[in-house]
């Protein structure tokens, strides 16, 4: 599982589409703030294809919680996201 230093940081997203990549995720939730890392979480038996889920790790808790606020249910790449603190 991923973690990082700053647990209260780390956002859970799922509902990826399999045409959703790092950079997607990382240009979307750079609007509210620095961005400190981008995992998305690929299936090793489907190379190429993600799970469907991954994490992303912002600056500070505020700016965590505004990409909840934010950005959750809304759609990307036409289905809507999860996204929780991790």
């Amino acid at each position: 599982m991923y973690r990082s230093n700053n647990d209260g940081n780390v956002l859970y997203i799922a509902g990826l589409s399999s045409t959703t990549r790092e950079q997607d995720l990382q240009d979307i939730c750079s609007k509210f703030g620095e961005v400190m890392s981008v995992n998305i979480i690929y299936d090793p038996r489907l190379v190429g294809e993600s799970r469907g889920f991954g994490f992303v790790t912002m600056s500070s808790d505020k700016e965590a919680d505004e990409v909840v606020t934010k950005l959750h249910g809304r759609n990307l790449d036409g289905k809507p996201l999860t996204i929780e603190k991790h």
